[in-house]
Formats: C-alpha cells, structure tokens, sequence
C-alpha cells in the first residue's frame, strides 16, 4: 500500500542502499498531505535531497524542520545545513553552522564534516587544525566506535588524499 509510512520506510532503505535521488523523490511523496509537519519525513527528505547533490531543496526541508521543532536532533540537521550552505555556494554560512555545530555538540562526525569542507574549499589551516582534534578523539575509540564511523571516516579519508593529489 502506498501509504506515507510505507513511502517512509522504503525511502530510507532505498537512501541506506545508496539510491538517495529515489529515496528523495519518495520522501517529497510522502510529506504531501497529512504528513508535511512529519518531523522523520522532514528529515529523512533533507538527507536524500543532501545525498542527491539536492542542496537547495534540503535546505527547505532543513530550514523549516529548525524553525518548527528546534529540539529534533539539532546535531544531526546543523551537520546537514552546513553541508548544504557548502553545496549552495553559501560558505560563510557553511563555516559558521560547522564551528556552531563543533561548539555545541563536539562530536568526531562535526569535525569531520567540517574537516572534509576545509579541504574542499583549501583551508588547509583548518583542516590542520581540525585533524589534530579527530586524532584526539580517535585515540579513544573501541573497535565497534571505529565501525560505526566508517562511513564518515571513509569521506574524510577520500577528500584528504584527493587533496593530497590535486597539490
């Protein structure tokens, strides 16, 4: 049945699977009707809409999720504003939503996504910077951390050695 919350659920395993341009499309769907406030569809939208290179559509859908409920994961939609303020060409609104994020919340996915965008844009200062602070928090990690950071970790990985090439 193609029900909002069925779009919802094949929409996210179609994003896990990588087929974010699909998921992005079932996702806008699904918050028509009696589900546009939908915090989950809200979201879920913003990161297809991110993953599918989407930028300024996942804006709309961050911008509006961050001035209807400020509480839902706050870490989670800064890192996507960012990454989207980048993919818009919006980057002193890229910077400042990355230092916010690593101001507030601190975490190894904030520096690494800020990383990654520092040596994108050839802020190698940053970068640097930013570098020194993963490897303080890396150092603490168990196997099972390491596992669930991959993905981040294989990002970062990437863009520092695509970085080293093009120099």
């Amino acid at each position: 049945m193609p029900t909002a919350q069925n779009q919802m659920r094949l929409a996210s395993a179609l994003l896990e699977a990588g087929n974010a341009a699909e998921a992005a499309t079932l996702y806008a769907g699904a918050l028509q009707g009696p589900f546009t406030c939908d915090p989950d569809l809200r979201f879920g939208a913003a990161r297809a809409f991110t993953e599918s290179h989407a930028c300024a559509e996942a804006l709309i859908h961050l911008e509006q999720l961050r001035a209807r409920r400020p509480e839902y994961r706050p870490d989670a939609v800064s890192l996507l504003l960012a990454r989207c303020y980048a993919g818009t060409s919006r980057l002193a609104d890229a910077r400042q939503e990355f230092e916010h994020a690593i101001a507030r919340f601190g975490t190894f996915e904030a520096h690494a996504e800020y990383s990654i965008w520092a040596v994108q844009t050839g802020d190698a200062a940053t970068a640097a910077h930013l570098q020194s602070e993963i490897d303080k928090i890396t150092s603490r990690w168990n196997a099972m951390a390491r596992k669930l950071n991959d993905p981040v970790i294989q990002r970062l990985q990437t863009a520092l050695s695509s970085s080293l090439r093009v120099h």
